[in-house]
């Protein structure tokens, strides 16, 4: 993915996946309890990870405001810092080393175990729409990341058009 000339947007290839079930007609929804109807598809794309945080708005839960969940539109888990530190481990130094004591750890005999940790997984992203509300807000008209739909399996994530990375 290059990023185009000032003015230009930048576009990243997607592959669009058809989510919907029949049976997900019957279903209720209702706006109001922050239940609309979801799209039918989901995109597939890849991204570097210093470009995805520029372009995201990220917000760290917590308990100490008393939302209820909900109200809590993020599908997020709630952060558990020991599992947090764990996957850190587990990124550094990879497995079995990181699930090694601390003892075992600082013995230096087990540093042959030591590897990269990767974690091929996605990362899951709500791409909002125009009035699309967050915390109140709404993302600005120039900071829309839009997707253009090519074909039933093929999609283009447009940047926008004043992002530089």
């Amino acid at each position: 993915m290059g990023l185009g000339e000032s003015g230009t947007r930048a576009e990243i290839p997607a592959i669009k996946v058809r989510q919907w079930l029949n049976m997900w007609t019957d279903v209720q929804f209702d706006p109001k309890t922050h239940r609309r109807r979801p799209d039918e598809y989901f995109y597939i794309f890849t991204i570097p990870a210093p470009q995805l945080r520029a372009l995201c708005g990220i917000y760290r839960r917590t308990t100490a405001g008393g939302t209820l969940r909900s109200a809590d539109l993020g599908i997020q888990r709630r952060h558990d810092p020991s599992r947090s530190d764990e996957i850190r481990e587990y990124v550094q130094f990879g497995y079995p080393w990181s699930d090694l004591g601390a003892a075992k750890r600082a013995s230096g005999e087990f540093n042959d175990l030591r590897k990269p940790g990767w974690l091929p997984t996605s990362i899951v992203v709500n791409i909002l729409k125009r009035g699309d509300p967050r915390e109140g807000r709404q993302p600005a008209e120039e900071d829309l990341v839009e997707v253009k739909d090519l074909s039933d399996q093929e999609a283009i994530i447009q940047l926008p058009s004043t992002f530089t990375g």
